[in-house]
């Protein structure tokens, strides 16, 4: 998970304000003072190397924090020790529409203090929290509380929306947002005559949340469609895997052909209600 903290102001009590953030990264907590600015960072170390954040840029003027998962980030860059440290060299090639070249889920704050704009977004989705305010200074946060526990009026405080690049001007305290864009522009036209391609982008979907997991995975396994559905492509990708099932009113013959079907590929756990 990851949570991130950037605020224009000093602060003077961290583990305060950091109390709730503080879980989604049990891993490892950085605090980094740079240009009048305080980045905070709890890390979750799920690929790759473990990274501490905030990312510097060598000249010291360009910093990223990010919360989340770059599926893609091999391919961005494909020296990257992790995902995050993709985030510099997007930027510094296309500026704040680097993040349309982002596959995965995640929240990020990139702030360049050689030209005074930091850019915030979210995935299309909006998978990880952010929220932001502009009261006297700039603050960027994952959860709502720490900016409150910061000492934020409550109607100061605003969620990033999905699907958004918010872009803030680093000298202009008055109207410090001065633009708003769309990381993607659906079209909902349709032309489909079957689902075969949803099969496929489902597979695909499963199979890039996986390939460089660091830790073994596991499923909740029900007797219903959706964890039915990513067991099944698991499986057909002969991935191992843990599956959990919590017996309640789920329908038994069913998770007993699932388990059979799946033979080595799961270890199935059924616990009693």
């Amino acid at each position: 998970m990851c949570s991130f903290l950037v605020s224009s102001w000093l602060l003077s009590n961290l583990t305060y304000v950091n109390f709730f953030m503080r879980p989604r990264g049990p891993d490892l907590t950085t605090r980094a003072e740079l240009h009048n600015f305080t980045f905070v960072h709890n890390l979750l170390h799920m690929t790759g190397e473990r990274v501490p954040q905030p990312f510097v840029s060598s000249e010291g003027d360009v910093v990223a924090l990010y919360n989340g998962e770059i599926y893609n980030f091999r391919d961005l860059v494909p020296t990257a020790r992790s995902d995050g440290e993709v985030l510099l060299p997007l930027y510094a090639e296309k500026g704040s529409a680097f993040v349309r070249s982002l596959d995965g889920e995640f929240a990020l704050a990139v702030l360049d203090f050689r030209r005074d704009r930091a850019v915030l977004s979210t995935d299309i989705f909006s998978t990880k929290p952010l929220w932001y305010s502009t009261y006297k200074g700039l603050h960027f946060a994952s959860y709502r509380s720490a900016l409150l526990r910061l000492g934020l009026p409550q109607g100061e405080v605003a969620m990033v929306d999905p699907n958004s690049i918010l872009v803030f001007d680093l000298k202009s305290p008055q109207k410090p947002l001065i633009q708003r864009h769309a990381m993607h522009e659906f079209d909902l036209r349709q032309f489909k005559q079957d689902s075969r391609d949803f099969q496929l982008a489902f597979e695909k979907a499963v199979r890039k949340r996986v390939q460089y997991a660091i830790h073994p995975m596991f499923i909740g396994l029900s007797s219903g469609y959706d964890s039915g559905a990513i067991h099944v492509a698991l499986v057909n990708d002969q991935i191992g895997h843990f599956a959990y099932t919590v017996y309640s009113t789920e329908d038994m013959d069913i998770l007993k052909e699932r388990i059979g079907w799946a033979g080595n590929w799961t270890e199935t756990n059924v616990i009693e209600s």
